[in-house]
């Protein structure tokens, strides 16, 4: 996963005893998934909620600020998907979309979205969906907040009702690395991440099928809002999923 030209880097800490292997999009490497991100949340930004999960409305700076930190996770999953894929050998029959880049619907209709698919090149209609969902620690250790935080799976809210499984689902996790000198300042997100003072890491996900068996559902104090969770140590690290990903695809119908 490391390399001179790889925009990751493999890094390894403990969730309590247990080793847990983790992806970190190098500092130098936010740039180029920067300019894309910002591209598409000025358009996206528009056409969303002004309320938070929670309810809570949110003024257009910090709004633009929550949209664009989960349009670079999306980036940086799919990049990191597109470089595991092709490391493996199955760049020829697999490829990897990210939906806000192909959308025709200019951001205007939730209908038929997802984050990412892996689809079959030989048979199109052969696809399996990712779930990315991001958030930040920005009051703890990124070690604390491993065997604090969860791999976040569908939800339900008076919006939105009925989510229906995804494939597999994966943990982009930002870390705020200045929380003991600094309090974190949400409209602050952009700047922090290029300075290198906020690090995303892919720690890890977990199949469809771990998430009905070791999942649980949470509000995360997003009041009127329940998400159903897997904790990220009882799913897959970042290496262990990525596996779990290609057996999957090795043993696909149409390979």
């Amino acid at each position: 996963m490391s390399n001179q030209t790889s925009p990751f880097a493999a890094e390894k800490l403990n969730i309590g005893a247990k080793p847990w292997r983790i992806a970190r999009l190098k500092t130098e490497d936010v740039a180029p998934l920067l300019e894309l991100a910002e591209t598409l949340t000025e358009k996206k930004v528009v056409h969303t909620r002004d309320e938070s999960q929670s309810g809570r409305l949110r003024k257009h700076p910090l709004k633009y600020q929550k949209q664009l930190m989960g349009s670079i996770a999306e980036i940086t999953v799919t990049t990191l998907f597109d470089r595991y894929l092709k490391s493996q050998g199955f760049a020829d029959q697999w490829g990897v979309t990210l939906y806000d880049s192909v959308r025709t619907d200019e951001f205007r209709s939730p209908e038929g979205e997802y984050d990412i698919r892996l689809v079959n090149r030989r048979a199109p209609d052969i696809y399996y969906e990712v779930e990315s969902r991001s958030s930040i620690a920005h009051n703890r250790t990124l070690a604390v907040a491993l065997s604090q935080f969860d791999i976040i799976g569908p939800y339900e809210s008076s919006i939105k009702k009925n989510e229906a499984l995804k494939d597999f689902y994966v943990r982009p996790l930002y870390a705020y690395l200045n929380f003991e000198k600094r309090r974190y300042t949400e409209t602050s997100f952009r700047e922090l991440l290029i300075s290198g003072e906020v690090q995303l890491y892919v720690v890890g996900g977990c199949t469809r099928d771990r998430m009905i068996e070791k999942g649980f559902a949470k509000t995360m104090d997003q009041k009127g809002t329940e998400y159903r969770v897997v904790r990220i140590r009882d799913g897959l690290d970042i290496l262990d999923f990525l596996e779990e990903v290609s057996c999957t695809l090795q043993h696909s119908q149409g390979v």
